[in-house]
């Protein structure tokens, strides 16, 4: 009795690549024989715990070569079964997967056969592992016929690998932003967002974001200098994934990501002084592709992520694990209230307010970050009054920081009515702070030297905008809280009268 044979597809389709890959190979040996392969020069860095060393490395056009001779590779039998084999089991390759939903029946002959066009589409992907592992080889060895020799494992291992991501119906992307004047003494990686984790920048992790931007990018500037990169050890990143099949154009996935960040430097800066910032992205997407079209690394723009490196040291960020929990509050607060809304009115009431304060980190001038901290004041504190302004401000703001023990009620009051009156002199005089040494000298019968108000007045600012952003998180209207400050101050002003006429009756 005969025994009925079984075919695994799996290792049919290995077979079939393999084969593909070794014919190709054979071909790419005898193009490099007759006509060269074209190459570039790049900077390679590897960074240590000390610092980094760099020498001068070297890209294979590889892809160039093969995307000249497709018509040639389209023309090998066992290019042609490879491609069947890939269609009948349901594959779809990153750029067949990509252009699906725009097909039209034009592209498909009535036979059902693949056109020409998908055929070329899905042999530029197949040669995609092949590429990988030569390049790979040839970092080793730096030897360019021998990185045609791969063994059959290693050519298989980078076709499995692509081929799971092939078949995955969602693209995944790791997203990075490095740390500038930050410090922490937590362990291990903390959740901050649902895409984003606070962890140690090592110094293999800059050695891969710097290769993986200079390997294909070498004539365009670095987001960030190797120096500079060098001095960080922290970073916020994760991984966000997106359909294949939709329009990247209308996927709103990568700007959730940033808003993330977004909410998690504000919170930073709420929390405590420091000049915290992200002045870089990284991304790598998960599956390689023939050419990196696009720059996934940059230069970060925008008043709540970026702080670029000054000419002067910034003041440093020192972020506690005790402190950890409160910001996890106050970025989770942000979330809540930016929940549903449109990107002009993000936070809603409170946009101009926290737009306003973000911007402060990034002026130059102590006079320019005085009038964006004023202004955040006026958008939370004076959001319903149009009169009595300097008065209203300066007790409101007594009376929402009081409850948290925080600040002497004399001490902000003073620091509040002050801070508004040089901000009048700077808008409507133009005056400069250097001229309004009469003001800032007053501020010292409350222990604040005239060289520390700008501080001073970013201090007490965060902790107003801390107040607001939590109140409302926790379901309170800024009118609601104006108006609860408003009977707080009414009822302690009342209070003394009431205690009085009491033991004067008794």
């Amino acid at each position: 009795m005969e025994v009925p044979t079984t075919h695994d597809p799996s290792i049919e389709l290995e077979q079939s690549y393999l084969e593909f890959a070794r014919r190709v190979l054979s071909h790419m040996e005898r193009w490099f024989s007759t006509e060269g392969v074209s190459h570039f020069n790049y900077l390679v860095h590897s960074f240590n715990e000390n610092g980094y060393q760099r020498w001068a490395a070297v890209t294979v056009e590889y892809a160039t070569l093969l995307q000249e001779h497709v018509q040639d590779l389209l023309a090998l039998e066992e290019t042609r079964q490879c491609i069947q084999r890939h269609l009948q089991a349901d594959i779809l390759l990153p750029s067949l997967r990509k252009n699906k939903k725009t097909e039209t029946t034009e592209h498909v002959p009535q036979n059902g056969l693949p056109s020409q066009q998908t055929d070329q589409q899905v042999v530029l992907d197949l040669v995609v592992p092949l590429i990988e592992c030569c390049r790979q080889t040839y970092d080793q060895d730096a030897d360019l016929l021998a990185s045609l020799r791969a063994a059959d494992e290693q050519l298989l291992a980078h076709y499995r690998r692509l081929l799971s991501l092939w078949s995955d119906s969602l693209e995944h992307v790791d997203i990075t932003f490095p740390r500038v004047n930050f410090t922490c003494d937590a362990k291990g990686e903390q959740a901050f967002s649902p895409h984003l984790f606070l962890r140690p920048l090592t110094p293999a992790d800059k050695t891969a974001l710097w290769n993986d931007d200079a390997q294909y990018f070498p004539f365009s500037e670095p987001p960030l200098e190797a120096h500079a990169l060098m001095s960080l050890s922290w970073k916020l990143s994760g991984t966000y994934s997106m359909p294949k099949e939709g329009d990247p154009a209308t996927d709103t996935t990568k700007q959730e990501v940033l808003l993330e960040l977004g909410d998690i430097v504000t919170a930073l800066r709420l929390l405590k002084k420091g000049d915290i910032g992200a002045p870089a992205i990284y991304e790598k997407i998960h599956t390689p592709v023939l050419w990196q079209g696009m720059r996934l690394a940059g230069v970060l723009r925008g008043d709540q992520q970026a702080r670029q490196f000054p000419a002067s040291p910034f003041l440093s960020y020192e972020l506690s694990e005790q402190d950890i929990a409160h910001v996890k509050e106050l970025s989770n607060a942000l979330y809540r209230l930016r929940s549903g809304k449109t990107q002009a009115l993000l936070y809603g009431d409170l946009a101009v307010a926290l737009r306003h304060f973000n911007q402060s980190y990034h002026r130059e001038l102590s006079e320019e970050q005085i009038i964006d901290l004023t202004i955040t004041l006026e958008s939370s504190l004076l959001a319903d009054l149009r009169d009595e302004l300097n008065y209203r401000l300066s007790l409101r703001g007594t009376a929402l920081l009081s409850p948290t023990r925080k600040w002497e009620p004399s001490q902000s009051q003073v620091l509040l009515k002050t801070m508004y009156d040089i901000r009048s002199g700077i808008v409507h005089n133009g005056r400069l702070l250097a001229g309004l040494e009469k003001d800032l000298k007053k501020l010292q019968r409350i222990g604040i030297e005239p060289r520390d108000f700008v501080q001073w007045c970013q201090n007490i600012v965060r902790d107003v905008l801390k107040e607001y952003v939590l109140r409302e998180a926790k379901g309170q209207t800024l009118k609601q809280i104006n108006d609860e400050l408003e009977a707080y101050i009414v009822e302690s002003l009342r209070a003394p009268s009431h205690s009085g006429e009491q033991a004067t009756n008794e």
